[in-house]
């Protein structure tokens, strides 16, 4: 009967991974629990004295003594980000009307990951009057499959990121976007001054 119901817990947690950063799988707290729990009761079937209770709390109140984590949890809030398309256009001229005209010569996006501007945007106002953005690009195979690549850093005025920051992408191109900022830091110049 105790077997059964193991079982059952195991079949109804199924948990899959908001993403994944360098190889490991991300989860939300939520998720991270499960994912835990889901662990012990397979020690339990494979006959292991598992304790499924209270873990025993420090001290101070703030966290367990002895906790196994089988998995890494991390805030939704590490997905948060608001994102803008930016055209860059160029004239020409068209061979058949002889007129100038403005055609899309390039496409990127740029990506704001600071949560506490995110948060604050729709207020109208943000904690300060100038924001980072990654510019990010996308190469297309002939299969029509992207392949992402970092293009720069830069800082934007709040106004600009109150109005025209609209958009905010999924955790899935979220994950691939943290990759690309994650693998591809920025080139740290140090100048020294001479007196």
């Amino acid at each position: 009967m105790e077997m059964d119901i193991l079982k059952s817990i195991l079949s109804e947690n199924e948990v899959t991974p908001l993403g994944s950063l360098n190889g490991t799988p991300l989860y939300s707290f939520e998720d991270a629990q499960r994912i835990n729990k889901i662990g012990l009761v397979k020690e339990k079937i494979q006959g292991k004295e598992v304790e499924f209770g209270e873990r025993p709390m420090r001290p101070d109140g703030l966290g367990y003594l002895e906790t196994k984590s089988n998995a890494i949890a991390v805030p939704t809030s590490f997905f948060e980000n608001r994102y803008r398309k930016v055209e860059v256009k160029e004239t020409i001229v068209d061979e058949k009307t002889k007129k100038e005209k403005e055609v899309v010569k390039d496409v990127y996006y740029e990506v704001v990951t600071d949560y506490r501007a995110c948060k604050e945007q729709a207020s109208g106002r943000v904690y300060t009057t100038t924001i980072h953005v990654y510019q990010i690009g996308a190469k297309k195979d002939s299969k029509g499959n992207a392949d992402l690549f970092l293009i720069g850093q830069r800082n934007i005025s709040d106004t600009d990121f109150v109005n025209e920051f609209k958009g905010k992408l999924n955790k899935e191109s979220m994950v691939k976007i943290l990759k690309l900022i994650g693998n591809n830091p920025t080139e740290q110049v140090e100048d020294t001054l001479e007196f």
